[in-house]
């Protein structure tokens, strides 16, 4: 057997299978990890640092939030004080520095405002306005040709 097909079959007994059956009801969060999750991102650390110091998948946590309107109420709260937390490390960045500083804290402001762009966007999204002025005119073209006029009359 060539060691690709050896290599091949040996990545297959390793795969790491799901837990549960397919469908099943997902249980609910639990209250320790709730309020884990919830302290952790507050406190401007990612969610995968989180899942992965306590032995969660991700995936099960994005499918909590997506099933749990209270607990995604809660974790864009945290999103949000993450976010004011990050505004004002930004300032602080900006209130200290000299020439030699310059472009590695513009760098490092960039960073923070894009992250509050896509985490934030309600409050630090960019916000786009579109406005139209002018007619519109719309033409239906159906394939059928149009009906022929005919016109009648009584002759007696």
């Amino acid at each position: 057997m060539s060691t690709k097909k050896k290599a091949k079959k040996k990545a297959s007994k390793t795969r790491t299978v799901a837990k549960g059956k397919p469908g099943a009801p997902m249980k609910p969060v639990p209250v320790h990890h709730w309020q884990g999750i919830c302290e952790h991102v507050a406190t401007g650390e990612p969610l995968e640092s989180y899942c992965k110091e306590n032995g969660l998948m991700s995936r099960t946590v994005r499918l909590w939030l997506a099933k749990d309107p209270s607990f995604r109420a809660d974790y864009h709260q945290a999103r949000e004080i993450a976010g004011d937390k990050m505004v004002s490390t930004m300032m602080e960045i900006c209130e200290d520095y000299d020439d030699a500083t310059v472009q590695s804290r513009k760098l490092h402001v960039d960073a923070i405002k894009w992250t509050l762009s896509r985490h934030c966007r309600s409050v630090y999204g960019d916000q786009q306005k579109i406005e139209h002025g002018g007619n519109v005119s719309i033409t239906v073209v159906t394939g059928v040709p149009e009906a022929r006029q005919i016109t009648v009359t009584e002759d007696g």
